[in-house]
C-alpha cells in the first residue's frame, strides 16, 4: 500500500506526463498523439504499449486521478510479475539456492527506488516484467536434451509440468515456446526502446543453443513488433511535418537530440556512464546507498570508501555472473550484456535503467558473495588443516562446512540490507518536500483553469498541467542536447552524481538567451509559469530582464505567472 498512499508529484519527471497525455488521446479515440501539446502531434518518440495499457484507466475512470490510480495498480502488478520472473530465472536458469533467490527478491522488493517507480507513472516495471518473462520462456525452449547431459534427471525444467528437456520433445511445444518468447521480448521493446536487447538476446540465445528453427521463429515474432513500430513511427513523422510547431517540439517527438554527435562525445558519455553505473549499482543494492554518488564525486576519504564499496559490489556481481553461467543461462547473460552496453552509450544517467533488472543485479551480487565466502572458507580450512589428510577426504569434507558458512554469511548480509531498505523506504517515500510540491501543483492547476480558452502555458510538469487545466501546455524551456548539458566537454568525476558542469550551465543559459522567445512564438505560448527550481533559475532571470515580452500578472501556486507578448520590443 505504500506506493498508493505515499504522495508524489506526477509530472515532475516529464515522461510520466507524456505517458498520461498520450494515454488519454488513445482512450478518446484520437490516436497516439500528444494531447497536451499545441497541434496535438503524433507521439513518435516512446513506443505505444505502456500508454495503451494506461488508457484503460482513462476509459474506466474518465479522470486524471483515475488514470493515475490505474497506472500505479498496473505498475504494482508488473513489479510483482517482474519479481516472479526474476525468481524463476535465478532458480531454474541460474540454479542458485532457493534461499538466495528469495533473499534477492526480498531485498529488491523493499528498496525505496523499486517502490518509487511503482507510484511514478513510468514504464520501468512493465518493461521489466515482459523482459523477465520472455527470458524465462526462451530458457525453457533452449533447455539441453538429457541424452547429452549427465545430470539430466537432476535438472528440472523451467516450468514444472512442461518437459522441454526430453529427447522426444514435441516440436510443436518448442515452436510455441519460441513464439511466446519472441512475443514477450517484442512487448518489452514496445514498452521501452531498449527492449531491443531482449529481442536480440532471445533469438541469439536460441541460435547459440542449437535451436535454429526456434531462433528464427522467436526472431520473427519479436521482429514483427520492432518493424511494426518503426513503420508506424516513420508514417507518423511524415504527418507531423505539416504542423507549424513540430520543429520547436522536436525534443518531445524524437530521440535525435540524444544521439552523441562525434567520437569524443561518445567516449565522454561512455566514460561518465561507466563511472555512474558502477557507483549506481552499489547504491541500488541498498536504499542507504542513495548518498553514494555524491560521496564518490567529492575528493576525500569518503570518496575512497565509496569507490571501494562500489568496485567491491561490481566484483561480486561479476563473480556471481561467472558462477551462474551455463548454456541454459546464455539468454540472460546476453540480455544483460546488451542492455548495459546500450545504457553506456546513451547520454542519460544510467541509475534509472537499473530498476527493471534490479532483482538480477542483487541476485548476482549475492551469488558472488556466496561464492567468495565459500572460497575463503575452503582456503581457511586448508590452511588451518581442519580437514582430514588426503585429497579425496579433503575435497569431500571441506566443501560442506564452507558452503554452510558462506550461506549463513550471505543470509546475514541480505538480512541487514532488508532492514536498511525497510527503514529507508518509509522515510524516502514520505519526503516532506514531495508533499509540499504536490500541494503547490494542485493549487497552481486550480488557478490556471480560469485562463481564457485557447491559452497555451509554458511550465514545468507541462503535460500534467495541461491535463488538469484543459489548456495546451509546453515544457518551460526548449531542450538542450544532453551531450551539451549533462555530458559537456568539462564534465569530470565531480559530475558523476548528475551535477551539471560549468560548460553545461553555460550551454543552458545560452540556449535561453538565443532560443526562448522563438520557441514561445513558434508554439503559440500565451502564459509562462516561472519557477526557481533547477534550471528554472536562469529562465526566471531572463523573464525578469525582458519586461517588454513578459508582463507579470500574479502569483499562482507559489509561482509567478507572466503573460507572453509575441513580437514585443
Amino acid at each position: 500500500m505504500m506506493a498508493f498512499s505515499a504522495p508524489t508529484v506526477v509530472g515532475r519527471i516529464e515522461d510520466d506526463g507524456v505517458y498520461l497525455s498520450t494515454a488519454k488521446s488513445l482512450a478518446d479515440g484520437r490516436g497516439y498523439r500528444h494531447a497536451s501539446l499545441p497541434g496535438e502531434p503524433y507521439q513518435t518518440k516512446y513506443p505505444v504499449l505502456y500508454p495503451a495499457m494506461l488508457s484503460l484507466g482513462w476509459r474506466a475512470g474518465g479522470s486524471l486521478d483515475a488514470a493515475i490510480f490505474g497506472g500505479r495498480l498496473l505498475n504494482a502488478v508488473a513489479a510483482t510479475a517482474g519479481l516472479a520472473g526474476a525468481y524463476v530465472l535465478m532458480r531454474r536458469v541460474w540454479r542458485v539456492p532457493r534461499w538466495l533467490a528469495a533473499s534477492a527478491i526480498v531485498i529488491t522488493a523493499t528498496h525505496a527506488d523499486w517502490w518509487d517507480f511503482i507510484r511514478q507513472i513510468m514504464s520501468e516495471h512493465v518493461f521489466g516484467a515482459f523482459a523477465m518473462a520472455g527470458l524465462a520462456v526462451a530458457a525453457a525452449a533452449s533447455k539441453e536434451t538429457p541424452a547429452h547431459s549427465a545430470d539430466a534427471e537432476a535438472s528440472p525444467g523451467i516450468f514444472p509440468g512442461i518437459s522441454t528437456a526430453s529427447a522426444t520433445t514435441d516440436r510443436r511445444i518448442l515452436c510455441v515456446l519460441a513464439a511466446v518468447a519472441g512475443v514477450l521480448a517484442g512487448a518489452a521493446y514496445l514498452s521501452r526502446s531498449i527492449g531491443l536487447a531482449a529481442v536480440v538476446a532471445v533469438a541469439t540465445g536460441l541460435l547459440l543453443s542449437r535451436r535454429r528453427g526456434a531462433a528464427i521463429l522467436a526472431a520473427a515474432a519479436g521482429g514483427a513488433f520492432v518493424a511494426g513500430w518503426l513503420i508506424w513511427q516513420s508514417s507518423a513523422e511524415n504527418l507531423n511535418r505539416s504542423l507549424p510547431q513540430v520543429s520547436a517540439l522536436a525534443y518531445d517527438l524524437s530521440y535525435e537530440s540524444w544521439i552523441p554527435e562525434d567520437a569524443p562525445t561518445l567516449f565522454r558519455v561512455i566514460f561518465l556512464n561507466t563511472s555512474r553505473l558502477i557507483v549506481g549499482m552499489f547504491a541500488m543494492v541498498s536504499s542507504a546507498g542513495r548518498w553514494l554518488p555524491s560521496m564518490a564525486s567529492t575528493p576525500g576519504v569518503l570518496t575512497v570508501l565509496a569507490w571501494t564499496g562500489a568496485l567491491a559490489t561490481l566484483g561480486l556481481a561479476g563473480l556471481g555472473a561467472a558462477a551462474t553461467y551455463r548454456r541454459s543461462a546464455l539468454h540472460v547473460h546476453l540480455f544483460l550484456g546488451l542492455y548495459f552496453a546500450l545504457v553506456l552509450v546513451w547520454p542519460f544517467d544510467p541509475a534509472r535503467f537499473l530498476i527493471p533488472v534490479l532483482p538480477l543485479i542483487v541476485g548476482a551480487v549475492l551469488a558472488g558473495l556466496h561464492r567468495f565466502v565459500a572460497r575463503l572458507g575452503a582456503i581457511a580450512s586448508s590452511r588451518l588443516k581442519l580437514t582430514p589428510a588426503g585429497p579425496a577426504a579433503s575435497g569431500a569434507s571441506s566443501s560442506a562446512p564452507s558452503v554452510g558458512f558462506s550461506g549463513a554469511a550471505t543470509l546475514l548480509a541480505a538480512s541487514v540490507l532488508v532492514l536498511i531498505n525497510v527503514g529507508g523506504a518509509s522515510r524516502i517515500l514520505n519526503d516532506p518536500y514531495v508533499q509540499r510540491e504536490a500541494a503547490q501543483q494542485a493549487a497552481l492547476a486550480a488557478e490556471l483553469r480560469s485562463l481564457p480558452p485557447g491559452s497555451v502555458i509554458a511550465s514545468t510538469a507541462s503535460h500534467v498541467l495541461a491535463l488538469r487545466t484543459e489548456h495546451k501546455a509546453v515544457p518551460l524551456v526548449p531542450a538542450v542536447r544532453s551531450t551539451h548539458l549533462l555530458y559537456a566537454p568539462d564534465a569530470r568525476f565531480s559530475n558523476i552524481d548528475g551535477a551539471i558542469s560549468p560548460a553545461g550551465i553555460a550551454a543552458h543559459e545560452c540556449m535561453i538567451e538565443q532560443e526562448l522567445t522563438r520557441y514561445y512564438e513558434a508554439t503559440g505560448v500565451t502564459h509562462v509559469v516561472c519557477s526557481d527550481v533547477g534550471g528554472g533559475v536562469a529562465h526566471h532571470a531572463y523573464v525578469r530582464r525582458h519586461p517588454e515580452r513578459f508582463q507579470r500578472l500574479r502569483t499562482v501556486g507559489g509561482r509567478e505567472l507572466f503573460a507572453f507578448i509575441p513580437g514585443g520590443s
